[in-house]
């Protein structure tokens, strides 16, 4: 979680100054919405994983199971947000001079 509160500040603030002024507090009503949206589908998926791997197993075995699958997810998850976040990399953000 450390790593999303260093990253996540400054993406949001390039984000904004990118946009022009009038639309500031509409892109940071979408990066607002974004974020609730993907923490409750995160969540949910995590928590169906770990029900299912219970479902699947007895007692701790399936606990462990269930834990071990949303542990997959998240490496999926972060595997996925490190390509984007690499093929993001080399492009320029249009800044205030940019518009």
């Amino acid at each position: 979680m450390i790593g999303v509160s260093l990253t996540g500040t400054p993406a949001q603030t390039l984000g904004l100054t990118s946009l022009p002024a009038e639309l500031s507090s509409d892109g940071s009503t979408m990066i607002s919405t974004l974020q609730q949206i993907g923490a409750a589908v995160g969540t949910a998926i995590g928590a169906s994983l770990l029900a299912a791997g219970q479902a699947a197993g007895d007692g701790a075995v399936g606990t462990a199971q269930g834990a071990q699958w949303g542990f997959v997810f998240c490496a999926a998850a972060a595997a996925v947000a490190l390509v984007l976040a690499l093929s993001l990399r080399g492009r320029q953000a249009l800044g205030p001079a940019g518009r």
